[in-house]
């Protein structure tokens, strides 16, 4: 069974780079013996929830944030069962104990736009805000409302769930 790209594009629904995987999951799924519809559905739903609808694509994706306030870091993953994964690791491989305390933060968003947008957001805002591991600004978030109101109130800035990465 191939997947067509209009069932494709409604697996992928929500994702706007759905056309960049058409050819990928048409040559891959029967290259493993995804073949079948509950194969198929199968995939789907585990690589869908693992990577976001197909949009993060590493495998434990942990992210690190410093908050613009305040001196410790924030630990970002996508599910919570990947800070038990990320803290065994860092167990068994360097030897050292870890703990992780619970954030009043539930999302990060990268900030795009002019500088002097930006930087307006920044400093109207500097509890919500934090520099990844690469600098970049990163907006982060207790409740949609935030990011509602960030869409309203500042108009030249875009927040994105993901982070364009250039290999």
């Amino acid at each position: 069974m191939i997947l067509t790209t209009e069932q494709i594009e409604q697996l992928l629904h929500g994702n706007k780079a759905w056309q960049d995987w058409v050819e990928p999951i048409q040559k891959l799924l029967p290259q493993y013996g995804i073949d079948t519809a509950d194969r198929i559905a199968m995939f789907f739903a585990q690589c869908g929830h693992e990577s976001l609808n197909f949009k993060v694509l590493e495998e434990g994706a942990a992210k690190v944030f410093k908050p613009m306030i305040g001196s410790g870091f924030i630990v970002g993953v996508v599910g919570a069962l990947q800070f038990e994964v990320l803290g065994s690791r860092i167990e068994l491989e360097y030897g050292l104990p870890v703990r992780f305390e619970a954030s009043q933060f539930t999302s990060a968003r990268w900030v795009h736009g002019n500088k002097v947008a930006v930087d307006k957001l920044v400093q109207a805002n500097k509890q919500h805000m934090a520099e990844d591991n690469d600098g970049d600004v990163v907006y982060l978030t207790r409740l949609q409302w935030d990011i509602d109101r960030i869409g309203r109130d500042y108009p030249d800035v875009t927040l994105s769930a993901t982070k364009e990465m250039m290999v």
